[in-house]
Protein backbone atom coordinates (compact mmCIF):
# COMPACT_ATOMS: atom_id res chain seq x y z
CA UNK A 1 0.00 0.00 0.00
CA UNK A 2 1.21 3.52 -1.08
CA UNK A 3 1.50 6.23 1.30
CA UNK A 4 -1.38 7.93 -0.48
CA UNK A 5 -3.27 5.44 0.01
CA UNK A 6 -2.42 4.73 3.64
CA UNK A 7 -3.33 8.50 3.81
CA UNK A 8 -7.00 8.30 2.15
CA UNK A 9 -7.54 5.40 4.61
CA UNK A 10 -6.79 7.54 7.46
CA UNK A 11 -9.06 10.09 5.99
CA UNK A 12 -11.69 7.63 5.45
CA UNK A 13 -11.62 6.36 9.09
CA UNK A 14 -11.59 9.87 10.23
CA UNK A 15 -13.95 10.90 8.76
CA UNK A 16 -16.56 8.07 9.75
CA UNK A 17 -15.79 8.83 13.50
CA UNK A 18 -16.12 12.61 12.92
CA UNK A 19 -20.06 11.61 11.44
CA UNK A 20 -20.39 9.06 13.73
CA UNK A 21 -19.37 11.61 17.09
CA UNK A 22 -21.54 14.28 15.43
CA UNK A 23 -24.73 11.74 15.08
CA UNK A 24 -24.20 10.44 18.74
CA UNK A 25 -24.35 14.11 20.21
CA UNK A 26 -27.28 14.75 17.82
CA UNK A 27 -29.18 11.64 19.23
CA UNK A 28 -27.72 12.04 23.03
CA UNK A 29 -26.44 15.41 23.47
CA UNK A 30 -24.18 16.51 26.54
CA UNK A 31 -22.50 19.63 27.21
CA UNK A 32 -19.18 18.35 27.38
CA UNK A 33 -19.79 15.59 24.36
CA UNK A 34 -20.65 18.84 22.05
CA UNK A 35 -18.08 20.79 23.48
CA UNK A 36 -15.48 18.42 22.38
CA UNK A 37 -16.57 17.16 19.09
CA UNK A 38 -17.07 20.29 17.85
CA UNK A 39 -13.84 21.20 19.01
CA UNK A 40 -12.32 18.16 17.29
CA UNK A 41 -13.75 19.33 13.90
CA UNK A 42 -12.88 22.61 14.54
CA UNK A 43 -8.96 21.79 15.18
CA UNK A 44 -9.33 19.28 11.56
CA UNK A 45 -11.23 21.79 9.60
CA UNK A 46 -9.69 25.26 10.62
CA UNK A 47 -10.20 27.13 7.88
CA UNK A 48 -13.60 25.88 6.77
CA UNK A 49 -15.46 26.10 10.25
CA UNK A 50 -13.95 29.55 10.86
CA UNK A 51 -15.71 30.82 7.98
CA UNK A 52 -18.77 29.45 9.26
CA UNK A 53 -18.13 30.98 12.58
CA UNK A 54 -17.62 34.44 11.39
CA UNK A 55 -20.51 34.16 8.70
CA UNK A 56 -22.64 33.20 11.44
CA UNK A 57 -21.01 36.29 14.05
CA UNK A 58 -21.31 38.83 10.78
CA UNK A 59 -24.84 37.43 10.21
CA UNK A 60 -25.90 38.01 14.17
CA UNK A 61 -23.99 40.94 14.45
CA UNK A 62 -22.66 38.83 16.94
CA UNK A 63 -18.45 38.70 18.23
CA UNK A 64 -16.56 35.54 18.18
CA UNK A 65 -16.78 34.08 21.36
CA UNK A 66 -15.54 31.08 23.98
CA UNK A 67 -17.09 28.20 23.52
CA UNK A 68 -17.90 27.69 26.92
CA UNK A 69 -19.93 31.05 26.90
CA UNK A 70 -21.85 29.55 23.98
CA UNK A 71 -25.69 28.29 25.10
CA UNK A 72 -26.56 24.81 24.58
CA UNK A 73 -28.80 24.92 22.18
CA UNK A 74 -26.74 27.14 19.62
CA UNK A 75 -23.94 24.21 20.26
CA UNK A 76 -26.59 21.78 18.97
CA UNK A 77 -27.40 23.98 16.18
CA UNK A 78 -23.78 23.83 15.18
CA UNK A 79 -23.71 19.82 15.22
CA UNK A 80 -25.44 20.01 11.68
CA UNK A 81 -23.57 22.64 10.40
CA UNK A 82 -20.28 21.00 11.31
CA UNK A 83 -21.57 17.96 9.62
CA UNK A 84 -21.87 18.96 6.28
CA UNK A 85 -18.65 20.90 6.25
CA UNK A 86 -17.36 17.37 7.04
CA UNK A 87 -19.76 16.13 4.30
CA UNK A 88 -18.77 18.50 1.61
CA UNK A 89 -15.10 18.54 2.21
CA UNK A 90 -15.13 14.73 1.36
CA UNK A 91 -17.13 15.39 -1.25
CA UNK A 92 -15.01 18.07 -2.79
CA UNK A 93 -11.95 15.74 -2.34
CA UNK A 94 -12.96 11.91 -2.65
CA UNK A 95 -17.11 12.62 -5.08
CA UNK A 96 -20.20 11.82 -4.20
CA UNK A 97 -20.16 7.70 -5.45
CA UNK A 98 -17.64 7.67 -2.69
CA UNK A 99 -19.65 9.20 -0.38
CA UNK A 100 -22.29 7.45 -1.06
CA UNK A 101 -20.16 3.82 -0.59
CA UNK A 102 -19.08 5.12 2.95
CA UNK A 103 -22.53 6.03 3.62
CA UNK A 104 -24.02 2.79 2.93
CA UNK A 105 -20.63 0.69 4.14
CA UNK A 106 -20.56 2.27 7.76
CA UNK A 107 -24.08 3.16 7.67
CA UNK A 108 -24.27 6.73 8.70
CA UNK A 109 -26.42 8.69 9.08
CA UNK A 110 -25.90 11.67 7.12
Amino acid sequence: MTYDELKNQKEIVDFVKDIRDLTGQQKNPTRDGMENVILNIKNKYKIETEVFERSTAVATNGVMTNIKNISSDVLYNRLDAYKEIIILKFVDKYGNEMLTNIVKEYELEV
